[in-house]
């Protein structure tokens, strides 16, 4: 639960919450164990939980669990039998290491989904028996053809025409099998790098909150398998996280101001050399760093990646 008070995170956890409409008993009567609390921070003063909830007098709905600042709170039937409560981890990456989280459900071999909410986007990484089988995002960046075009695999014209197919009722993938831009063993390459992509991702944001709830994984997910281990991803992650910090913290400057020293950039070591080629061609020695994240056409925090990789490449300077 993003934006809660510093006091409700330091609160104990409330175990059970449970609400009648009008006619029953008070809307704000907490059935807990021990050192359960409930703060009246979740909804404004002199209001009740029942009208927060916006509750019909024949409505209940019950805090299933608690973990820091987060509740799980479920609406239910009084009269139809009640699924058990799966597995729910959940808190911020600033107190737990996106590296940690995923070593952890590794471990514990568990299927389930595990949200990652930042401040642009939030993205989803869905798991069978600790392992990572699919994942999917808000954040435009991460689209399939966006992630090609990063990557030079593809240009943005044969983007466009691609988006007016899709645009038509067809699948983006198709359409590249149609034109004879992949073949199937290609496409299937490219949506293993989108999953990578989106897992290396998550090792950028400084900050952000995550739910793993334990649960099977419906048959409408798309599996993948991920071409190396989820370890390899950890420490990946984590080194170009390291590397780049130093960078990353220069270039976050809003009010900073680059120019290219005259190095060509070949981007023989990048991953994503159609990103880094925007971004370069925004430097012109008198921009700030806000303008270039307003002109790059890529989301800020992949904008400021790539800064920083021209930054510590010796391509651009302060």
């Amino acid at each position: 639960m993003e934006g809660v008070s510093e006091e409700r995170k330091k609160s104990g956890p409330a175990i059970v919450v449970e609400v009648d409409g009008e006619d029953g008993p008070d809307p704000t009567a907490v059935s807990a164990e021990s050192e359960s609390t409930v703060r009246s921070s979740l909804w404004s003063p002199g209001s009740t939980l029942g009208e927060v909830l916006s509750l019909a007098a024949s409505e209940k709905i019950s805090l299933e669990l608690s973990a820091g600042p987060w509740v799980v709170l479920r609406r239910f039937d009084p009269t139809e039998r009640r699924e058990p409560v799966f597995f729910i981890s959940a808190g911020w990456f600033e107190t737990m290491h996106v590296g940690d989280v995923l070593s952890l459900l590794q471990t514990l071999r568990r299927d389930g989904e595990l949200v990652c909410a930042f401040g642009d986007c939030t993205k989803t990484l869905y798991m069978e028996r600790g392992e990572i089988v699919s994942a999917s995002s808000t954040l435009a960046d991460d689209r399939l053809g966006q992630m090609l075009v990063a990557r030079g695999r593809i240009d943005r014209d044969v983007l466009a025409t691609a988006e007016r197919a899709v645009a038509g009722g067809k699948r983006f993938g198709r359409v590249l099998l149609e034109s004879g831009i992949f073949t199937q063993h290609d496409l299937y390459e490219a949506v293993q790098e989108q999953l990578e992509r989106i897992v290396l991702s998550l090792f950028a944001y400084p900050k952000g909150s995550f739910v793993f709830s334990a649960k099977p994984l419906g048959s409408a997910i798309s599996r993948v398998k991920l071409p190396k281990q989820l370890m390899f991803y950890v420490l990946e992650g984590s080194r170009q996280s390291d590397e780049l910090q130093e960078a990353l913290t220069n270039v976050s400057e809003r009010m900073a101001c680059f120019r290219t020293t005259g190095k060509a950039w070949t981007g023989e070591e990048s991953e994503s050399i159609g990103l880094e080629r925007d971004v370069l061609a925004q430097i012109d020695g008198t921009s700030r760093t806000w303008q270039v994240l307003a002109r790059s056409g890529w989301s800020e925090t992949n904008t400021l990646m790539a800064l920083a990789r021209l930054l510590r490449a010796g391509v651009i300077e302060l």
